[in-house]
């Protein structure tokens, strides 16, 4: 089994690779007027970063972004904690 190697590129960026393909997570303020915090993936191609899905938030936004259908994780996570479920996401769609 292939483990893959999570980096720390910035206080709010980790990158990591899986199947040669890379990605970064990035946490970046969302919601209404900007006032909470989601965790982003975006896959990355040389430096074109395309936005895949939202993992979770960090911040509430107080108007239920946490709550989003399309984010994976619900509720308030911390930015550590989307790495793994990221990359489970990852692994459904190349997979």
């Amino acid at each position: 089994m292939e483990r893959t190697k999570f980096s720390l590129i910035s206080r709010n960026e980790i990158k990591f690779e899986y199947k040669k393909m890379k990605f970064v997570l990035e946490e970046k303020k969302q919601g209404v007027y900007g006032m909470g915090s989601a965790v982003l993936l975006h896959q990355l191609d040389g430096v074109t970063k395309t936005f895949v899905k939202t993992i979770g938030w960090t911040k509430t936004d107080n108007h239920d972004g946490e709550k989003n259908k399309e984010c994976l994780l619900n509720g308030i996570v911390r930015f550590d904690d989307c790495k793994i479920p990221a990359l489970n996401y990852v692994k459904s769609l190349i997979d």
